[in-house]
């Protein structure tokens, strides 16, 4: 229903993108990024995606995205299969946005400069300790 009812206000695209500066320009457009993956136990880029861009970001609670979402405050985490608490969390999310000083956290704990620190943390633990 959702891609047969082309509303004005939505972008709906389902492809591949070859060149990651043009997911950059649809996410730098967009107001809320949506990412309420069915079972995906993991993350993906998308909350550091909304983090870099200031965006809100709607994902599927009780997975690893759902926990840094809302340890983070860079949007809301709904049950995967609630229709209705996902149109409601996209819809207060269009009210009541982020502030995009919830951001800064999270892209100072997922930087280049922090995966080199753990990285070195980890080779010192093991060559060391």
């Amino acid at each position: 229903h959702f891609i047969d009812a082309q509303e004005d206000n939505t972008f709906y695209c389902d492809t591949f993108f070859p060149d990651e500066r043009n997911m950059n320009a649809i996410i730098q457009a967009a107001d809320i990024l949506f990412a309420a993956y069915k079972n995906f136990r993991f993350s993906s880029n998308m909350p550091g995606k909304a983090a870099h861009f200031a965006k809100s970001i709607l994902v599927s609670d009780g997975f690893l995205m759902g926990d840094r979402v809302r340890r983070y405050g860079i949007g809301l985490a709904v049950l995967q299969d609630n229709v209705r608490a996902m149109l409601a969390a996209l819809e207060q999310l269009a009210v009541d946005p982020v502030p995009t000083e919830n951001f800064a956290a999270y892209r100072a704990d997922f930087s280049e400069q922090a995966a080199s620190d753990s990285l070195e943390n980890y080779f010192n633990h093991v060559l060391v300790g």
